[in-house]
């Protein structure tokens, strides 16, 4: 495919494509950096954890105020029992010792949320140890977070005000070549990725590396007409 060149298109071409290379290069750091602002995985697992251990906090804490509870009602009916039944003021034999017997399971009972209770006490400490750490941990990994992300916006905006400003240059280059030749390089640009504008060296395109007829290698030495690699369809140009 020919088609007539005005001087140096060719090359107006090759900065143009120079330019588009160095957008596309900076779009795709602009994208890294916008991704790596994206929340951890570590810091979503900081979070969970924390999450988690308060959780088991909470519960042993509930269940430490259950069993003070209970043994707080306990302790109180054996007080009241043992209280009547030392004050002499039941004389029935058959009530003494029913009130005897009462006493003796109050106190069983009591010893046995007595040992509940302490072991709820010794696991709620760990478990209290437990949520500290984690909460910590949660606070240090979020606060190196916050500081990455403020650098990473910094970076962000440098990187977008570039950008920008290559665009602008891209703007003013394209306006240097024939509407016709643009749209003819545009099109091939959405068609192959990488380079579009190569050189032609000891007669082989240097994308496709494919040896070229010798009647479109001089062509494109004549530097007249745009030529299109027979192979790989990018546009030649020759130094």
């Amino acid at each position: 495919m020919l088609q007539s060149l005005p001087m140096s298109a060719i090359h107006q071409l090759f900065r143009l494509q120079q330019v588009d290379l160095e957008i596309a290069e900076g779009k795709k750091e602009l994208m890294g950096v916008l991704q790596a602002q994206q929340v951890p995985d570590a810091l979503r697992r900081a979070k969970q954890t924390a999450e988690e251990t308060a959780a088991i906090q909470k519960q042993w804490r509930t269940q430490q105020k259950q069993q003070d509870s209970e043994l707080g009602s306990v302790q109180s009916k054996l007080q009241t029992s043992e209280e009547r039944l030392y004050s002499g003021q039941v004389k029935s034999p058959k009530e003494l010792a029913d009130l005897q017997k009462s006493v003796e399971l109050l106190r069983k009972q009591r010893a046995t949320l007595e040992e509940s209770l302490l072991e709820t006490m010794m696991t709620l400490e760990e478990a209290e140890k437990d949520a500290q750490t984690a909460e910590a941990t949660l606070q240090t990994d979020t606060a190196a977070w916050q500081t990455q992300v403020a650098q990473l916006k910094q970076e962000q905006l440098r990187l977008a005000t570039r950008l920008n400003e290559i665009i602008a240059v891209r703007d003013e280059q394209a306006k240097l070549i024939p509407a016709a030749i643009l749209a003819d390089y545009d099109a091939l640009r959405l068609r192959r990725t990488g380079a579009v504008v190569v050189e032609v060296r000891l007669g082989m395109c240097q994308a496709c590396r494919v040896i070229l007829p010798a009647a479109l290698v001089h062509t494109v030495s004549e530097g007249t007409k745009l030529v299109h690699c027979s192979s790989c369809d990018r546009l030649l140009y020759q130094v």
